[in-house]
């Protein structure tokens, strides 16, 4: 249609359709050359008067681009992704920065396919907008180019907590080539910034048996102290105990305290991680895991050389 408007509207819904879209693949294409953009900033919006619209609403590339990237991310066998994702890849280098960052969101969500791109999209690292290098770092983490895990990595110590979280959810991706880099996730565990302290407990449990050998630093956040921790952080700790299998089961008793906790959202996830490490308990004794106390000035250790966390450092 004639309205931008409409195009993008049209372009976003056709998006969530995924592989059924296959035969408008084509329009959208051609909507990654289309001038619509509203995406200069208006007195209601920079005042706060009213929310600002996400950038595919406001822009037909943003809207095309991020709809190819679902379509993609369908998995339409059919479709000749190297093309697509060429396309895309062409908008990283695009004037507007809101066009280069949903670029980058859209190869994140094609995966693998798009991974050739990944260098491209690493070159954002050092943009001075925060929301472009968290972007980055999540669809760098989305293609799992392993050559890209090292730079993620060093956005860890980002000065900017959405970058840090953003980085530390990446990891996950890089498989092997991300486990390498645990310890400067551990790091922040303890991170003055509550989203970036979740970002890490959850990736933690993301990373299968090698994130659970760091059961005893996840239980640490459980541990501390009343008024030294904020709940979203416990929660996000209780549930990932409750994925760590046998090393998760090492701490049921800290995670049955939980069980008569006056939040309602910590007892379920209390009650949830008991079910799955009531399972795993009998078990636990095989790996030659062990409680240590957990007082004011301790933490968790394990006794397979995994050391305490807390005063003293993990041994790897």
């Amino acid at each position: 249609g004639g309205d931008g408007r409409f195009r993008c509207a049209a372009a976003v819904a056709v998006g969530f359709m995924g592989s059924s879209a296959l035969e408008h693949v084509d329009a959208l294409l051609a909507l990654l050359r289309d001038a619509f953009s509203e995406l200069a900033p208006d007195a209601l919006t920079v005042g706060g008067g009213r929310p600002r619209l996400p950038a595919e609403c406001r822009s037909a590339k943003c809207a095309g681009c991020l709809a190819l990237g679902r379509i993609v991310a369908s998995g339409a066998a059919s479709l000749d992704v190297e093309r697509v994702a060429e396309e895309v890849a062409r908008l990283l280098l695009d004037d507007h920065w809101e066009v280069r960052l949903v670029a980058c969101e859209a190869l994140g969500c094609m995966g693998a396919r798009a991974r050739k791109h990944s260098s491209k999209v690493a070159a954002l690292f050092d943009d001075p907008r925060h929301a472009l290098r968290a972007q980055a770092a999540y669809a760098c983490g989305g293609m799992g180019h392993t050559d890209c895990a090292a730079r993620v990595a060093e956005l860890l110590a980002d000065k900017s907590p959405a970058v840090r979280e953003a980085a530390a959810r990446a990891l996950p991706g890089f498989k092997e080539e991300g486990d390498r880099h645990l310890g400067k996730l551990l790091e922040l565990l303890v991170d003055a910034s509550t989203c970036v302290r979740v970002a890490a407990v959850e990736t933690l449990a993301a990373m299968g048996e090698r994130g659970q050998l760091y059961a005893s630093a996840v239980a640490q956040r459980l541990a501390a102290a009343e008024g030294e921790e904020v709940d979203s952080v416990r929660l996000a700790a209780l549930k990932a105990l409750g994925l760590m299998a046998e090393r998760g089961a090492a701490y049921s008793d800290l995670v049955a305290k939980y069980l008569e906790d006056p939040s309602p959202q910590l007892r379920q996830a209390a009650e949830l991680a008991t079910d799955r490490l009531s399972r795993r308990g009998r078990d636990a004794g095989l790996l030659g895991i062990s409680h240590v106390s957990y007082g004011e000035n301790e933490g968790y250790g394990e006794t397979e050389g995994h050391v305490m966390y807390g005063d003293v450092s993990f041994a790897e």
